[in-house]
């Protein structure tokens, strides 16, 4: 396990892995800064050390190295965290250890055994020639099929289900993977697809987490998916996202389409930048996904009329996260699939012409309507000022209510009214404002103790300030007046005489090297220090010591003074006289 976490921590830097998700900027040398992603703040309180390969949030106290950042971010617990990390930074993983045997790992390794058998079949069974002649049929290629992993499942009750077994895999386990369906009359398992083109769904981190299944018989399900498991929830899952996310990055914008055909085609043609929504309203889990890769997103779902409103659907939460969307109009066909088909320069050219969301809203919802009309205008206006009240910036909404009241010659402040009324009426809030971070709740005490030991640490030769003024015992917390301690023991050694003080900074926290525990806090308080003294002079560091010691001096007298009160209402309840008045002595004498 340590030759694992190790050898992973060597191939991965923090501040590469970090920035998949969020957007950081210098804040020094090898230090970065950014707003927490793990709750609203307008500051930014985050940082990461690219030197000690570490992150935290000084806000809300969130932490840690590579392996719990991908625990937080991606809800997972250290072993699926590792097998991220371990595939990323190439590393094979001893599976023996029990560590890693979870419930998730175990489905995950059953998905992917199911994906290669599927993708051997189609590739070298005899049988499925007649799956190969209909990809050949839709134009889709020998290397795309290698690259997307396309399987077939034969047309067989058992299977996948014997095949499985014989890798040693449990009944339980292939069902709980959703690969296999329980007859309650028979008390037994059979294969869930059968005689279907099957097409791996992988999370984000390319690992197969469930199928999408089209029948290659005449059957009226014409695609199946894999239920909703442990590891599987479409409403998290964005198909292909794996493949695309350098696209997306290079590009700045993310196409997304419906269905796992029209993904495979538009990315076989170069607009690689492409993934797929199972359904076509966006989830939060969704948006929060493409938001990690750009703001931008255009949507091309099937040009019938129920497609187009489809398209329309999930708007609201696009909007509130702040993504930029636009709808691309195909010039041809009915899906990007058929498009493609009958002129790639069609599908090109529909993409360089999309159109904003909402001025295609607009342009729908005014095709069927005769703006001559007073009930024809009322019906544009019922329909596009609820969307427009939603507007998260105020610019947008003032453009598009100008929009309307020229299309329809209304007044934009009869307009506004009618907006304001509906606000009262459903409720509908207008989010402008960032909501204000939760801050960590820490003792007064402790958080002056921080403060004081990190400049300590960023500029060593301040203790000269602190010695005579500060006794360990004065701040919070043992691990913080270890950490006091060996820096007076060292100054007083002239540890860092005639010392610049970024050597004499690296020299403190050499101390700490062989200290575990200790040393989490070190390299916590050293970013702390980056983030709020690094741009202070010598003179305002000074001033900033002495406050924060009178004012921890000030917090210690209140707890004393607190506990004595505490005790001399124990021993007035009591009838203590001789307790209360040498309490009441011990009180008078600290005030």
């Amino acid at each position: 396990m340590q030759d694992n976490t190790e050898a992973i921590k060597q191939r991965i830097d923090i501040t590469d892995l970090v920035q998949e998700y969020i957007k950081l900027t210098p804040a020094g040398a090898n230090n970065f800064k950014a707003n927490c992603p793990f709750h609203n703040e307008k500051t930014p309180s985050f940082m990461v050390s690219k030197d000690k390969q570490i992150w935290h949030c000084f806000g809300c106290g969130e932490g840690g190295d590579i392996f719990s950042w991908v625990q937080k971010m991606e809800g997972v617990d250290f072993p699926e965290a590792l097998r991220i990390l371990a595939k990323k930074a190439n590393v094979e993983l001893q599976w023996q250890q029990p560590e890693l045997s979870s419930a998730k790992t175990k489905l995950l390794d059953i998905c992917k055994a199911a994906s290669n058998y599927w993708h051997e079949l189609l590739i070298k069974d005899e049988q499925a020639k007649f799956v190969r002649d209909y990809l050949e049929e839709r134009q889709i290629q020998s290397e795309t099929i290698l690259i997307w992993q396309l399987g077939w499942a034969r047309e067989s009750w058992d299977d996948l289900l014997n095949y499985l077994k014989e890798q040693g895999f449990k009944e339980q386990d292939i069902f709980d993977a959703g690969l296999i369906i329980k007859s309650e009359k028979k008390n037994s398992y059979y294969d869930r697809f059968r005689n279907r083109l099957t097409f791996p769904i992988t999370n984000h981190h390319g690992q197969v987490v469930g199928f999408t299944a089209r029948t290659m018989a005449n059957e009226e399900a014409k695609y199946i998916n894999t239920p909703q498991t442990v590891i599987y929830n479409k409403s998290n899952i964005l198909y292909g996202l794996e493949k695309a996310k350098s696209a997306i990055r290079k590009q700045n914008y993310t196409i997304l389409v419906e269905g796992n055909m029209d993904v495979i085609t538009v990315w076989q043609v170069g607009t690689q930048n492409v993934v797929g929504v199972s359904g076509t309203a966006l989830t939060l889990e969704q948006v929060s996904l493409l938001k990690r890769y750009s703001p931008n997103v255009m949507i091309a779902f099937d040009s019938d009329s129920a497609g187009q409103k489809a398209s329309l659907r999930g708007l609201d939460i696009a909007w509130q996260e702040g993504l930029n969307v636009k709808i691309i109009k195909l010039k041809a066909g009915k899906d990007p699939d058929e498009c493609i088909k009958q002129d790639k320069q069609l599908w090109l050219q529909s993409i360089k012409e999309a159109v904003n969301i909402i001025d295609y809203y607009f342009e729908m919802t005014i095709a069927d309507l005769d703006l001559q009309r007073s009930d024809h205008k009322k019906k544009a206006a019922v329909s596009l000022l609820p969307v427009i009240a939603r507007l998260p910036d105020a610019i947008d909404r003032i453009h598009y209510l100008q929009k309307l009241a020229d299309l329809i010659n209304i007044s934009v402040n009869v307009l506004e009214d009618k907006i304001n009324s509906l606000k009262k009426q459903e409720g509908t809030i207008v989010q402008t404002e960032e909501k204000s971070a939760p801050m960590i709740k820490r003792d007064p005490l402790e958080l002056l103790t921080r403060r004081i030991i990190a400049i300590l640490l960023w500029q060593p030769s301040k203790i000269s300030l602190v010695i005579d003024r500060l006794l360990p015992e004065e701040l919070s917390g043992e691990s913080y007046q270890t950490i006091y301690k060996e820096l007076v023991i060292h100054y007083n050694k002239g540890a860092w005489q005639g010392q610049e003080a970024a050597q004499a900074r690296q020299t403190a926290e050499a101390l700490f090297i062989d200290k575990k525990e200790i040393l989490d806090k070190v390299n916590t308080l050293s970013l702390l220090a980056v983030k709020d003294f690094q741009e202070n002079t010598d003179h305002e560091l000074d001033y900033e010591i002495d406050l924060l010691i009178t004012r921890l001096k000030e917090e210690n007298k209140k707890n004393i003074r607190q506990k004595i009160s505490d005790e001399l209402s124990q021993a007035d309840a009591r009838g203590d006289r001789q307790k209360v008045d040498e309490l009441l002595e011990r009180l008078n004498k600290l005030n």
